[in-house]
């Protein structure tokens, strides 16, 4: 599997802002990974709402993460299995790391909220990314504010 990760990357053109190849490919082989979730601040959500969609969010990235990046589980859960919550303020903001996370080559997801309580149907509340290796989760989300 990390051979056809590495041919993913190696065969796609880099994306700016992110690492070059080798240190892409250094990082898949070794060093701790952690998950970030990416809370929206613009819809108000309460905190209960927000612990919620943020449970969903890390679910979600570790069930895909099983099928799609067995590894960065056994390197995330002997870590310590380090979550971090950051914030942005728009949509837009949102899609645009999920954008850069999928380019990368990371495990991400949005949550959809299902509209039963605070939130519309549909509104796309949190973004999970990662488990995936520290330099490479910085070079996403490491200008963002913690929650």
């Amino acid at each position: 599997m990390v051979a056809g990760i590495l041919a993913n990357v190696l065969l796609r053109a880099r994306p700016s802002g992110l690492p070059p190849v080798a240190s892409m490919a250094s990082a898949l082989t070794k060093g701790p990974c952690k998950m970030v979730l990416v809370v929206r601040t613009d819809v108000g959500m309460g905190k209960g709402k927000v612990a919620a969609q943020c449970a969903h969010a890390a679910v979600m990235c570790y069930k895909k993460a099983l099928r799609e990046a067995p590894e960065m589980i056994e390197r995330w859960e002997g870590a310590g299995v380090t979550k971090v919550c950051v914030k942005v303020d728009s949509e837009e903001a949102l899609l645009e790391l999920a954008f850069k996370a999928k380019e990368a080559g990371v495990v991400n997801g949005v949550v959809r909220d299902a509209g039963r309580t605070q939130i519309a149907t549909g509104t796309m509340t949190v973004l999970g990314v990662g488990p995936a290796p520290l330099d490479i989760m910085q070079q996403i989300t490491g200008h963002l504010k913690l929650y």
